[in-house]
């Protein structure tokens, strides 16, 4: 069987191509055999080439050994399905149901991506105010760790000045303190000179005797008070 496939319906790049289907005899056995073009091929590239075509075993357009007697055997339930599979309408009616089972589930699956849209929405928006938050929160975590830094700062600089106040303190009491040793020393001087001027007073008691010997006991008890007066003061100023 020789098709034109000028147009090249059949792919094969070729004009004219011929389909062999023959049967060689070998004793009582018989063996078939495919060629196409006069080379060598077989029952499933004859297939094959057939189908891309469009072109089934099962099509309406083919009519296949012993379907004229089959169908004349039929009864009239039968025959009618048949003339309607070969005029397409069983195909059409089988092609709507699975349109319509398709488009039913398509529907379902718009339902959901609907849905799935609006809750991805939602999720965005709830991200967006999340972020919003968190950035919030960061500008906050920045502002107080810059017042915490300035804060310590601050308080360094204060400890500064006030070391340096009390240093100066310091000094100045210092200094107070050298003062009041020298006048304690010069105190301590005088003390043991009047101790020395003590003795030589009880000296000069113990030779004259008498009157006399009374008005230097009066004036050597004024100056043990006014001795012990001095040491008294120079103790609480050491102090």
């Amino acid at each position: 069987m020789s098709f034109d496939n000028s147009d090249r319906f059949l792919a094969i790049e070729k004009d004219l191509v011929t389909f062999t289907k023959g049967i060689k005899l070998k004793g009582k056995d018989t063996s078939t055999y495919y060629q196409i073009d006069k080379k060598k091929s077989s029952a499933r590239e004859f297939e094959a080439l057939f189908s891309r075509a469009g072109l089934y075993a099962t099509g309406y357009n083919i009519i296949q050994q012993g379907d004229v007697i089959q169908t004349s055997l039929m009864s009239g339930v039968e025959r009618r399905r048949k003339i309607e599979d070969v005029a397409g309408i069983t195909a059409y009616d089988n092609r709507l149901k699975r349109t319509r089972s398709a488009r039913k589930s398509v529907e379902a699956d718009l339902v959901l991506l609907n849905d799935r849209a609006k809750e991805s929405k939602r999720t965005l928006k709830q991200l967006e105010r999340e972020k919003e938050d968190a950035e919030k929160l960061e500008s906050i975590i920045e502002e107080i760790n810059e017042n915490d830094i300035f804060l310590k700062f601050r308080t360094i600089f204060d400890l500064e000045a006030e070391i340096n106040s009390r240093r100066e303190i310091v000094d100045k009491y210092t200094k107070e303190l050298e003062t009041i040793d020298k006048n304690q020393y010069k105190r301590k001087e005088d003390i043991e000179a009047n101790q020395l001027k003590f003795k030589e007073i009880e000296n000069e008691i113990g030779i004259s005797g008498g009157n006399k010997a009374r008005e230097l006991q009066e004036e050597l008890d004024k100056a043990r008070v006014a001795h012990a007066l001095a040491g008294r003061n120079a103790e609480s100023a050491q102090k």
